[in-house]
């Protein structure tokens, strides 16, 4: 069965009973509308997979996520993996692992509930937020490495002094002796 005729056989039902329709649709793409929501079920054909299941806001597209991100989300606030059990084969499988997955936590996703739309939203910035300042962090590690093993005293201040209390206490101590060289 083609990605499409899949979504629709499978996810319309589901998806028209909480008030969306289709109003996109492309060669493995199909956007389905509500009055708040927008959730669109994507197949990349130069991959032969799934890529995923985006849901945005209607009125600010800039706000959106994807079911990975959901399921992480709910993984966490459940302080469990959610039950999903369903069968299938292929792109109905996926369809309807997502549609399940869509479903969880009374289906308030669904409904249109903005305030938990923006519940799960900040998840996903507080998320990518940790995941930069955690690249932010190794990278001034690896120069504050580098300063030490040149012995770069007043490389090493400049470098710890804003980070202090983010950095381990190795990298502390660093600091200090460090700041006794260059006093």
């Amino acid at each position: 069965m083609e990605f499409n005729d899949a979504v629709k056989e499978i996810a319309l039902p589901e998806l028209s009973s909480f008030g969306f329709i289709i109003k996109e649709e492309s060669k493995g793409y199909i956007k389905f509308f509500s009055t708040n929501l927008a959730i669109s079920f994507i197949y990349d054909y130069s991959r032969t997979e799934a890529s995923g299941v985006n849901i945005s806001l209607v009125e600010n597209k800039d706000y959106n996520f994807n079911t990975l991100t959901y399921y992480e989300f709910l993984t966490i606030k459940k302080k469990e993996e959610p039950k999903l059990n369903v069968l299938g084969e292929g792109h109905c499988k996926w369809i309807k692992w997502n549609l399940a997955l869509l479903k969880l936590d009374g289906a308030l996703l669904l409904k249109g509930n903005k305030f938990y739309f923006f519940e799960v939203y900040e998840f996903l910035l507080k998320k990518s937020h940790n995941y930069t300042e955690n690249i932010r962090l190794r990278t001034l590690i690896r120069e504050i490495d580098q300063a030490w093993q040149k012995r770069d005293y007043p490389q090493i201040v400049e470098l710890i002094k804003d980070d202090y209390d983010n950095l381990s206490p190795a990298y502390q101590k660093k600091y200090e002796y460090a700041l006794k060289k260059v006093l």
